[in-house]
């Protein structure tokens, strides 16, 4: 993974950056004592890079700082001399592009006019003319008019210089640790767990594989697969999953179904769940305690999507259903229990008994209490697709999902049919 920018910045990965951080207060601490000009970072934004399902964060940073002030004249950088030739060095922050004359340039200092052996040399320039001169350290003071020392810079550029090794080293420390310190892309989590539930043709619940030692959850099954696709050296001899189109396509659309608000949901409608699903999926990645409650959203969407083909089939069916006798009429129905549901209220549970006649009308029943056939020896409860006759007070006419029904109360089971 390439770190290196070419303008001057360093990415460090966003878990290292307390590292960075401590090394600037010592310095700036050592410097303050030396009477030194301070070395800081300045950072510019995140970046974000994935690789195979990792998702890495890193902060842009560069060094910063203020070299001693000169008299009339601004201080440039240093110039190492090598027997292999110049090593520049510009303050940092500078946009001076040193000319190819001082990349050549030999140990001279224009203020003296004389050449020695010298190890470093100063680049100055005049603030007006903005003509730039190469001095030596011995010169030096003479641009400083006494607003700093010849050992201040040299100990600036020393500070600079380990300061930027610091940063190398940080910046190749993040290429190695980083591959340990990275969070899962969503996307990515969402289609091989999308993959796995269409192959199987269902998806697990981690709850639900809880209860069966022999089902995996689709959860573990689709990060197995994941991590093989991470690291192609991982468990070599098993098999590896191919990702279709359709695990894709339904990837894109719970990402599309969380990200606008679950078909339109205001903040205060949604629950728990569904708020920290759209901010888990706001995140460039996730950490790996948040890979399943990702992963649930492909089973929650399951559901969603087969209620919704429930509900427009039941419109087909019921389309022709019609309001039943009068409001008040106490009446006996024979009728076919369709399905029930338990509704916890303020006032205790509420049983919703949904029920069709022989003409294809439909007609529900709430009550607090469980609807049941009593005779003398037994009790019988009711499940969905047993006949009954039933003897109810019709309450209202009603509407629901544009299907006409019917509302009963004061139910009573008077008989079991066949």
């Amino acid at each position: 993974m390439e770190l290196k920018t070419k303008d001057g910045y360093y990415l460090i990965l966003k878990d290292l950056m307390p590292v960075l951080e401590d090394k600037i207060q010592k310095l700036q601490r050592r410097a303050k004592k030396l009477n030194l000009p301070t070395i800081r970072i300045e950072q510019d934004g995140e970046v974000v890079k994935k690789d195979r399902g990792r998702v890495y964060e890193f902060i842009r940073v560069r060094p910063m700082g203020d070299a001693p002030t000169l008299d009339g004249w601004e201080f440039i950088g240093t110039i190492r001399h090598t027997p292999e030739g110049n090593i520049i060095a510009v303050v940092p922050g500078s946009k001076y592009e040193a000319p190819a004359a001082l990349r050549d340039a030999r140990p001279m200092c224009d203020h003296c006019k004389t050449r020695r052996a010298r190890n470093e040399t100063y680049i100055v320039r005049n603030t007006k003319s903005r003509k730039v001169k190469q001095v030596g350290r011995s010169c030096l003071k003479d641009f400083l008019n006494g607003h700093g020392s010849p050992e201040a810079v040299t100990a600036f550029f020393s500070t600079f210089r380990s300061f930027e090794e610091f940063l190398k080293s940080l910046r190749d420390r993040s290429e190695t640790s980083g591959r340990d310190k990275y969070l899962l892309d969503v996307e990515c989590l969402l289609t091989f767990a999308a993959q796995v539930a269409i192959d199987d043709g269902y998806f697990v619940s981690i709850a639900e594989a809880r209860g069966n030692k022999d089902v995996d959850s689709t959860a573990a099954k689709a990060l197995k697969f994941l991590h093989r696709h991470m690291d192609p050296s991982f468990e070599r001899d098993k098999p590896r999953l191919t990702i279709t189109k359709a695990a894709e396509q339904m990837a894109a659309d719970i990402m599309a179904w969380v990200k606008g608000n679950f078909g339109g949901k205001s903040v205060d409608d949604m629950t728990i769940y569904e708020y920290n699903l759209t901010v888990m999926f706001a995140l460039p990645g996730v950490k790996p305690r948040d890979v399943y409650t990702v992963i649930s959203a492909v089973g929650a969407y399951k559901r969603t999507q087969e209620r919704e083909v429930a509900r427009r089939a039941e419109q087909r069916r019921y389309k022709q259903s019609q309001h039943v006798g009068k409001v008040g009429d106490r009446v006996e129905l024979d009728l076919t229990l369709m399905k029930t549901r338990t509704v916890c209220t303020d006032y205790g549970d509420m049983h919703i008994y949904v029920f069709e006649d022989d003409a294809g009308n439909v007609l529900v029943w709430k009550t607090s209490t469980i609807m049941m056939f009593v005779t003398e020896n037994d009790e019988q409860t009711f499940k969905p697709g047993d006949r009954l006759r039933l003897r109810a007070t019709i309450k209202d006419h009603d509407e629901y999902n544009n299907i006409k029904q019917t509302v009963l109360a004061r139910g009573k089971a008077l008989a079991v049919l066949g």
